[in-house]
């Protein structure tokens, strides 16, 4: 049978048409265009002490969503200590993609994590070129309130942090005690027990509601 389709003028012309469907679907520039035209990206910050549920959840399920994640490390590419002692290796150090583009950029709590975002230059200048390019910063725990505040983020929004955290928020932001709270380019959440709502409104966002709803259903979350 395979011969006689190999050779008769039918079995070439059915052959031929074959061949025209097969590198119409799985031609390389039809795979990259399908697979990589709607994929976004995120970096996510690891400083030293950073909360490991809210850092460890967050990354996880942006990548099951598919969203290319990138782990910086914010004091370079060496084993990061978190806030329970859990040890962390980021993908790169974070000076090496400071300039790099990225669909969204996320901060993870834990006060010393938060603290020292605060302090970078590094993370101020990532911030806020993020910000004037009006794409998506995202926060979690204490660093709303506290690395928000110190590189003048997102003032005048709508956001929530570590409730103990409102009363340091001064008069440029206005807090909602809600687990999760978008205001246009800034998705904000509260702490350890809210990740998946923090996450999911991120995936949400960068890939619709339909992916962030089918991530829900796989963690049984929903």
């Amino acid at each position: 049978m395979k011969f006689f389709y190999r050779h008769s003028v039918r079995g070439k012309t059915m052959l031929r048409n074959c061949q025209r469907i097969f590198l119409r679907i799985y031609s390389p520039k039809s795979l990259i265009h399908s697979h990589y035209s709607n994929m976004s990206s995120a970096l996510v910050i690891l400083p030293s002490g950073a909360e490991e549920i809210e850092f460890v959840g967050t990354v996880d399920l942006l990548r099951r969503a598919g969203i290319t994640v990138t782990v910086g490390g914010l004091d370079g590419k060496d084993p990061v200590k978190c806030s329970r002692d859990v040890l962390i290796v980021p993908d790169v150090d974070l000076k090496d993609v400071a300039k790099s583009q990225f669909d969204a950029i996320v901060l993870p709590g834990g006060l010393g994590a938060a603290k020292s975002m605060s302090e970078s230059s590094l993370t101020g200048e990532i911030l806020k070129n993020q910000e004037k390019e009006g794409k998506l910063i995202a926060a979690i725990c204490a660093s709303p309130a506290m690395v928000f505040k110190a590189h003048e983020i997102g003032q005048n929004k709508k956001i929530t942090c570590y409730p103990s955290f409102k009363d340091d928020l001064g008069s440029k932001y206005t807090f909602v005690d809600e687990k999760v709270v978008q205001d246009g380019q800034l998705i904000t959440s509260q702490g350890p027990s809210t990740v998946f709502d923090f996450a999911l409104k991120v995936i949400e966002h960068l890939c619709g509601k339909d992916k962030s709803d089918t991530v829900a259903k796989q963690i049984l979350y929903k």
